[in-house]
């Protein structure tokens, strides 16, 4: 029996995903897919699933599609006998990518909140329903359905850099379109340091500004596990190292341990 008449989801700019009910064919039978952009199927015809490539799944989803283009498809199935029986073509189904507005939120920013989230902002897209946060080095989506310009992203891990896109569900603008922002943003660092930080990992670290100290200023960084530096004090980074950068990171630290930290600038002799 041909293959029922294909039905589609997940429409997109550049892509959409066909299905089909298998109208009883066993699980065996190939199937073959023809897409078209005539209705007819006279002119402008492919047939990306043939049945050598023994395609036996009943959804299959297409890439790399021109926008605010309408595509035809019709599917047909043939059994495993030795000489197969091919069946006659499915109804034929259609659906019409989304239209490109060319506008796009912009402005997408990531700053630290502690050391396993970051709040992403950007500039607001005029008729957005929504908003969607993605991946900036592939397509998954990590928010979903975000009501404003501004998000906060969760469950991070401790010193990683993010990327991230946006783009806006647009309504009123041709059909309802889906924006993916152009450029990515690298989110600071979850949990880059501020002092007396909790770290659940091995390394923390520690930045502070400079505070009108020209940029030769030599630093002294100071440790230890008391608030009031009575006991356990050492200095990992002296006056004598001439260190003039205002960060700097910790390793072999122990973990689960309180540390608190000071930063004494040298100008001259005086500190």
């Amino acid at each position: 029996m041909e293959p029922g008449t294909p039905t589609f989801s997940e429409v997109w700019e550049s892509s959409f995903t066909v299905s089909w009910d298998p109208r009883g064919n066993p699980g065996l039978y190939r199937y073959e897919l023809s897409i078209s952009t005539e209705s007819d199927f006279q002119a402008e015809v492919s047939t990306p699933i043939v049945f050598a490539q023994g395609f036996i799944d009943t959804t299959t989803t297409f890439m790399g599609l021109p926008p605010s283009t309408t595509f035809y498809l019709r599917i047909r199935a043939e059994n495993d006998d030795i000489t197969p029986v091919i069946t006659s073509f499915s109804v034929v189904g259609s659906t019409c990518t989304r239209d490109s507005l060319g506008a796009v939120p912009t402005g997408l920013n990531g700053s630290a909140l502690s050391f396993n989230s970051i709040q992403w902002s950007w500039t607001s897209y005029p008729s957005a329903a929504y908003y969607r946060l993605y991946q900036a080095t592939s397509s998954a989506w990590v928010q979903d359905n975000i009501g404003s310009n501004m998000t906060t992203e969760n469950n991070l891990s401790t010193n990683t850099a993010y990327g991230r896109t946006v783009s806006a569900w647009v309504t009123g603008l041709a059909g309802q379109a889906f924006h993916r922002a152009p450029r990515s943003t690298r989110g600071r660092r979850a949990g880059d340091a501020e002092l007396q930080r909790c770290r659940i990992d091995l390394f923390y670290r520690v930045t502070w500004t400079a505070r009108g100290n020209p940029s030769n200023t030599p630093y002294e960084v100071v440790i230890s596990t008391w608030s009031n530096f009575s006991m356990a004090v050492s200095s990992p980074i002296s006056f004598a190292m001439d260190f003039t950068q205002n960060t700097t990171t910790f390793i072999n630290r122990s973990p689960n341990q309180t540390y608190y930290v000071k930063v004494y600038a040298k100008n001259g002799t005086t500190m």
